[in-house]
């Protein structure tokens, strides 16, 4: 003779797997959580090659430093604030000016910035090789421990 007890657990077990089922598939959560690709900013589309244009969003009190930084961790200064006006590495936008900005696009193929690593003064282009890009808004980025004031990922094919 079956067990009674056994025969009511697993009625019970099978109607809180299917309520909790139910419940999950009317909330619509994915079964996995996607990765977090923008935080403070938003930039469209999330995946470019070299003839897309990147559209940022961004908050209306941020920092005066727009930096990407490469797939390999390396920074590109595009927007910083630069007192020498004789220096050769100028901003592509003067940092006051980004300052007020909310809306930018860049042309993914035509976007440069100065590599964080060395001395120079010579812009190169950011977009050189597949992989994430991170475009970084922040107030102060030539630190060890930066506040971002917001950033993007962008996925680069060329």
């Amino acid at each position: 003779m079956p067990n009674t007890r056994t025969g009511l657990s697993l009625a019970i077990a099978l109607v809180i797997a299917a309520s909790t089922n139910a419940w999950a598939a009317d909330q619509d959560l994915p079964a996995r959580a996607p990765p977090i690709d923008q935080q403070g900013m938003q930039c469209e589309p999330l995946r470019v090659r070299s003839g897309d244009t990147i559209h940022m969003s961004i908050a209306p009190e941020h920092g005066g430093y727009l930096a990407i930084e490469s797939p390999t961790r390396e920074r590109f200064y595009m927007v910083f604030p630069q007192p020498d006006p004789s220096s050769p590495a100028q901003p592509s936008i003067p940092w006051d000016i980004f300052r007020r900005m909310t809306d930018l696009s860049i042309k993914v193929g035509d976007a440069q910035g100065y590599p964080s690593k060395g001395n120079d003064t010579r812009k190169v282009p950011i977009f050189r090789q597949a992989g994430t890009y991170t475009v970084i808004v922040s107030n102060q980025l030539e630190t060890d421990e930066p506040v971002l004031d917001g950033w993007c990922k962008i996925n680069f094919r060329p």
